[in-house]
């Protein structure tokens, strides 16, 4: 859907793919 709600998934998203890369990263 589109509106606020989506986008603050997509920034939750986004932090989630950084964090996942920073852990592929460290191991």
């Amino acid at each position: 859907g589109l509106g606020p709600y989506s986008n603050s998934i997509k920034k939750v998203e986004k932090e989630i793919k950084e964090m996942a890369k920073k852990v592929n990263d460290l191991c």
